[in-house]
């Protein structure tokens, strides 16, 4: 994993940089992880916060003992188009879910509303409803 560590910190930094300076519409995100599972989802995209662990878990799976060996494969398993495509897109939802002050799973955000907790979704989509109604 020190192979990664290093690039991936610093593609944070600039992701966390590009998405601060993003503005905020009324689509609903859904942020959870594999051990939080969500249902009613709808059409909206569910996040797994867990997947950058996932991605990096198969890219360490299976590598040498040697560590010569072991930094030839990494190297060669994260010059995969696709997969980069993957741990980018998953490394993105991370950083959009720090930049909302997402802090726990599962939470359904729409507009400037969280419900955390609720793993049905079209029932946190009602609590978030029936406040914006009351208020």
């Amino acid at each position: 994993m020190s192979i990664l560590t290093k690039p991936i910190a610093l593609f944070m930094l600039l992701v966390v940089g590009v998405l601060s300076t993003a503005t905020g519409n009324a689509e609903v995100l859904i942020f959870t992880d594999q051990k939080h599972p969500v249902y009613n989802v709808g059409n909206y995209k569910v996040i797994y916060l867990d997947e950058p662990s996932n991605i990096e878990q198969i890219l360490s799976e299976g590598l040498s003992n040697k560590p010569e060996e072991a930094k030839l494969q990494a190297t060669e398993r994260i010059s995969n188009p696709t997969l980069q495509k993957s741990l980018i897109e998953s490394y993105l939802q991370v950083a959009k879910a720090w930049q909302l002050g997402i802090t726990k799973v599962p939470a359904v955000v729409s507009e400037n509303y969280v419900v955390y907790g609720q793993a049905d979704v079209s029932q946190a989509l009602v609590l978030i409803n029936d406040y914006q109604v009351r208020n």
